[in-house]
């Protein structure tokens, strides 16, 4: 596989703490001729309101070398892609802009001209299509119900979607629900679940792992959320929840999106719930040490019903017992995992699990993440995507 650039919509800011990078890794350790570039998403006019601190990052620096063979790149636009992406001239516009200053970038690194384009955030389609149309290969990385807001079907994210089926060499979906959705539509089309960094999340249950003060002085129980707080959470389920058991303390870590912000301060507004802010990677085991239960609390809706959430997994790692809405995808590991369909329900498995400590069960739990480590799970993904390669490659040739 040598001289390929993989080209990955769209990187996280911070590479090295972002999930996905495992995905990405084994291309460039076990090929030393191949590139990857990652684009960030693109800034714009209005990011220099609504996060200036990124704006004035992509003035400084807006591209990067994070490792050996590895890059990233933030092109610049005019609006948000959202936005973008309503409008036919506006595509038109950005396709041409974007591609210029991607080109560009990839001539200063000398990137191979042979390309994997990957795309793992499906509003990027359009406007990057031309960059698509380039490609050797195409993966479309379905880790979400896109398609879906809650229960309400987007019809123009449909139609960005099922053009992307089409064309696509490979795609992945991270859930049953997802894969049985998509195989139909594209005969390369594999499940492949997400996995977890276990030795870095079980940390949690180690003894050396030292408590996060910012955990010293909540009482126990703890009821705990790690994650993104946005309108998949189930805000009334955890007023509910905090008011039938106001001895509980229920803490969430991580970033509040704006879209919930309001609620977030009306269930933040009770003695015993805490909002502790978004935080650095390195200080979640100290943070998950502290949980007595750890928090799945979404909405019952189709979005949530089909995903195969991160946190799910990391939980796991911890050996802590876990609350969650009922999505299929862990209906079978009912036994070691409280699932919910209603807030009564959520109530009184709540209740249970807080009461005592199962050693088997916490056992059990951190066995099943260890299984789905993210090494063995990276090697999957990189032997579908090579494999995918070289058939393409034999077809030429003939």
């Amino acid at each position: 596989m040598s001289e390929l650039n993989v080209v990955f919509f769209f990187f996280n800011d911070d590479y090295l703490n972002w999930p996905q990078r495992h995905k990405i890794d084994p291309f460039v350790d076990n090929n030393p001729g191949v590139t990857v570039t990652g684009v960030t998403f693109p800034v714009n006019f209005m990011t220099l309101f609504s996060n200036p601190a990124r704006f004035v990052k992509f003035l400084l620096k807006p591209r990067r070398k994070i490792r050996e063979g590895v890059y990233s790149f933030t092109p610049f636009g005019l609006l948000p892609v959202t936005v973008i992406n309503k409008n036919r001239i506006l595509i038109n516009i950005h396709k041409w802009l974007y591609k210029i200053q991607i080109d560009n970038f990839l001539d200063s690194i000398k990137a191979s001209q042979n390309r994997i384009t990957w795309i793992y955030y499906l509003w990027a389609a359009p406007v990057f299509s031309d960059i698509v149309e380039d490609s050797k290969l195409l993966v479309y990385q379905c880790d979400d119900e896109y398609t879906m807001e809650g229960a309400e079907i987007l019809k123009e994210m449909k139609e960005i979607e099922d053009d992307l089926l089409k064309k696509a060499d490979v795609v992945v979906a991270v859930s049953n629900k997802i894969y049985d959705a998509r195989k139909q539509k594209n005969k390369n089309c594999y499940l492949v679940p997400n996995a977890i960094d276990f030795d870095f999340f079980n940390k949690a249950a180690s003894a050396d792992t030292p408590l996060n003060e910012e955990m010293k002085d909540i009482p126990h129980p703890i009821a705990g959320y790690l994650g993104v707080i946005r309108s998949w959470v189930d805000f009334e389920l955890l007023g509910f929840l905090a008011d039938s058991l106001p001895k509980v303390s229920f803490v969430f870590v991580g970033p509040v999106e704006a879209d919930v912000k309001k609620k977030a301060d009306a269930l933040g507004s009770r003695p015993n719930v805490r909002f502790l802010g978004n935080k650095d990677r390195e200080v979640l085991p100290g943070i998950l040490k502290g949980f007595d239960a750890c928090l799945i609390p979404f909405s019952l809706n189709e979005f949530n019903l089909s995903t195969n959430p991160w946190k799910f997994w990391e939980y796991l790692a911890t050996g802590k017992p876990i609350l969650s809405l009922k999505i299929p995808d862990f209906e079978v590991y009912g036994d070691i995992v409280a699932l919910y369909t209603t807030k009564e329900e959520a109530l009184d498995k709540l209740r249970v699990i807080l009461e005592k400590v199962d050693d088997d069960k916490v056992k059990r739990r951190m066995q099943l993440a260890k299984s789905n480590d993210v090494v063995a799970r990276s090697k999957k993904w990189y032997d579908i995507v090579t494999k995918r390669l070289d058939d393409k490659n034999r077809n030429v040739g003939k």
